[in-house]
C-alpha cells in the first residue's frame, strides 16, 4: 500500500530509538535540531523518522491549548 514503510530490522529500531532520545535531548538543550541532516545521516531510517516527527507535531497541535491553560 503507498504511504506505508518496509518493517525494520531490530537494529534498526534501536538506531531509531537512540536518534529520536538524541534528537527530543537535543531539542530541549538547544532548542532545534537539523531534521533534514538526519535525513541525509540516516536514510535508511528517513522514512521512520519522517513519521515519528509527523506524529510528534499532529501531538504538539493537539495539545497547545493544555499549555496555554
Amino acid at each position: 500500500m503507498a504511504g506505508e514503510r518496509l518493517p525494520l530490522s531490530d537494529e534498526q529500531e534501536r538506531r531509531l530509538d537512540r536518534l529520536i532520545a538524541e534528537y527530543l535531548a537535543g531539542v530541549q538543550q538547544q532548542g532545534s535540531v537539523d531534521r533534514e541532516q538526519l535525513f541525509q545521516q540516516h536514510p535508511d531510517l528517513a522514512d521512520a523518522l519522517r513519521e515519528f516527527f509527523a506524529d510528534e507535531e499532529h501531538f504538539h497541535r493537539w495539545t497547545e491549548p493544555l499549555r496555554e491553560a
